[in-house]
């Protein structure tokens, strides 16, 4: 949600509970994702002794799946502030939106899923 209220998210997002590692030019970020969705995931807890991550950075982020890694290109939309409105953590937005990634995205999940044909689906106003 915005501040002004509107929901800008276009996909439905799916809590996982998944390691991961995120390379902005050569910086090395680690911890773990709490809910991914076809638009992009929300690195819940961020490791690293790099400089702060900012919004509009592009960087690797590599997810661990149960058959090995995967590894995907993001940019950094969001950045939390750890206060009583906005939670620590980081948003990424994934910037292709080809079958290739989407399938990517998917094999992450299909561990976790409770097969759910609306699961991905646009969300609706």
């Amino acid at each position: 949600m915005t501040k002004r209220g509107k929901n800008l998210r276009r996909h439905k997002r799916l809590p996982i509970d998944l390691q991961y590692y995120l390379v902005i030019d050569d910086d090395q970020y680690s911890g773990h994702i709490s809910n991914i969705s076809l638009g992009g995931a929300y690195l819940a807890t961020i490791e690293s002794d790099a400089p702060d991550l900012k919004p509009k950075q592009h960087g690797t982020l590599s997810i661990k799946t149960e058959s090995g890694w995967v590894s995907l290109f993001c940019e950094v939309v969001y950045v939390g502030s750890n206060d009583e409105f906005f939670p620590a953590g980081a948003g990424v937005s994934f910037c292709s939106k080809d079958y290739a990634t989407v399938s990517l995205i998917w094999n992450c999940c299909i561990d976790y899923l409770v097969m759910d044909d609306a699961l991905f689906a646009p969300l609706v106003d």
